[in-house]
């Protein structure tokens, strides 16, 4: 029965001694966050670009660029109204001798592809795989949001050769 006391008071010691040293402090903790808007649908109808036949001998000189010119769109529609503006990014294959053109997997050799916003003018203006981007807005009414383009094959260094051009240009977007 003496043990018995003496174990408790050990204990009702232990617990004292412990209670003492566990004060308990106030901290804050900042949470952080975004809330994003909500996406938009990519209309897909139009997904590649045809140059169709060119020839060689227009892409001879450095700097030259093909005579044909196409264009094309992406559009974003049915965006939440929420949704203000729509930014793409770009990336891809960039052309080995200007990187701000994209490269093509294709068996023509020396030739790049230049894209820029449609009517842009084509001198410093391309949409470059590697940091480009453009940010457009929403429109209140239609919901939507249209990316106008302009591609064109152009050499930076010249003497082309003749064969197949294939490149892609991946788009990432990002709502707002």
């Amino acid at each position: 029965m003496m043990k018995t006391k003496i174990n408790w008071l050990k204990l009702f010691f232990i617990l004292t001694f412990i209670s003492q040293n566990a004060w308990a402090e106030n901290i804050t903790v900042n949470i952080q966050g975004r809330v994003l808007a909500s996406p938009c649908v990519v209309d897909t109808a139009i997904q590649s670009v045809d140059f169709g036949k060119m020839s060689a001998v227009d892409l001879q000189q450095p700097g030259s660029y093909s005579p044909a010119i196409k264009s094309f769109k992406i559009t974003v529609k049915d965006c939440p109204e929420s949704t203000t503006s729509v930014k793409a990014q770009f990336s891809g294959l960039s052309y080995p001798d200007d990187n701000s053109g994209y490269g093509s997997s294709g068996s023509a050799q020396n030739i790049g592809i230049k894209v820029i916003p449609a009517n842009s003018g084509w001198s410093d203006n391309s949409l470059s795989p590697i940091d480009g981007s453009w940010v457009k807005g929403i429109s209140s009414i239609t919901h939507s949001a249209d990316f106008d383009f302009q591609a064109r094959v152009y050499s930076a260094t010249g003497n082309a050769t003749s064969g197949s051009i294939y490149g892609a240009m991946l788009v990432t977007f990002i709502y707002d």
